[in-house]
């Protein structure tokens, strides 16, 4: 209860604390994880399933079908790489761009299974904001930080860090110290898939974000990462990297769906253009990671498969 109170009381300040031109770093310290809850090592013959969604909150046709895709996944939890909200007009943040098409994710008896990660739109867009996101994600953990900006979410075998590439450059030290800490903790034999909004590797329109690679000091290999995943293109994506997958995680609705562009940049190994989620398979061997699109495009449009890093 004090955790959630202090947690409001920072949200109640935020738009003052940044119109004053300063930094939550002195306001906010992040502790260190401790006792939560992670992934345990998969039996053999175990499957974990998930969805993960990207810049879907559109109310459209599109949203619509690709959540009715999911759902016939039957995905143990649902993440999203951001642009839970992507200012279409007539489209309220979260209320509408989500609640539309996976309230029943959000809001059930047995407890949530969506998961999000913060993108720019959700910061941007009228009606948008941290306070409104965490009002309609008023689940979303705080033990990592009082503003629930990122957090750790674990299923089955499966461990998800949903990080925030909106916070500000200051606070990129306490995140990376975050992921370190926590990817430490992981059980040996379980796997661990990073999730935020802007890709540091990418063919797409928006530049990279230089500062979210390893030579900036986010050792994602090295500290246990099996996948990154990210946003902001709106085209699927897989680029490989000293042997780490970066995959833009597609488009979730069809008014903003992008073209591939013509020139890819070194390691990339697919595009693909359209609307659709992608659908992850955990086993104790292996991570199959399909991008699937729903309606007259029904089928696998990309397929890569990741071997367990304890196979060697």
């Amino acid at each position: 209860m004090a955790c959630r109170r202090a947690s409001l009381l920072a949200l109640a300040i935020l738009p003052l604390w940044f119109a004053s031109g300063c930094t939550l770093v002195s306001l906010l310290s992040s502790p260190t994880p401790s006792n939560r809850p992670l992934a345990q090592a998969g039996a053999p013959g175990q499957e974990t399933t998930v969805a993960v969604i990207s810049d879907f909150g559109q109310c459209d046709d599109g949203e619509r079908q690709v959540a009715s895709m999911v759902r016939s996944w039957k995905p143990s939890l649902v993440f999203t790489a951001g642009d839970n909200s992507q200012g279409v007009a007539d489209c309220v943040p979260f209320t509408e761009s989500v609640g539309q098409y996976y309230d029943d994710f959000v809001h059930r008896p047995q407890g949530p299974r969506l998961f999000p990660a913060l993108g720019n739109h959700d910061y941007e867009d009228t009606g948008a904001g941290l306070p409104a996101y965490r009002a309609y994600f008023d689940y979303i953990e705080l033990t990592d930080d009082p503003l629930g900006r990122w957090y750790v979410k674990s299923v089955g075998d499966l461990n998800v860090y949903l990080l925030d590439s909106n916070a500000p450059a200051e606070e990129i030290p306490r995140q990376q110290q975050f992921l370190q800490s926590a990817l430490a903790q992981a059980a040996g034999g379980t796997w661990n898939v990073v999730i935020f909004h802007h890709p540091p590797f990418t063919s797409g329109p928006h530049s990279p974000r230089l500062d979210f690679r390893p030579d900036a000091g986010w050792k994602f290999k090295e500290w246990g990462v099996d996948l990154v995943i990210n946003g902001h293109q709106h085209i699927l994506e897989d680029v490989l990297v000293e042997g780490l997958h970066y995959v833009t995680a597609g488009v979730g609705g069809q008014v903003l769906a992008r073209a591939c562009p013509e020139v890819k940049v070194p390691g990339s190994l697919t595009c693909v253009e359209g609307v659709g989620a992608m659908r992850l398979v955990t086993t104790d061997r292996m991570l199959s990671l399909e991008y699937r699109r729903p309606g007259a495009d029904a089928g696998v449009a990309y397929r890569v498969e990741i071997p367990h890093r304890h196979l060697g």
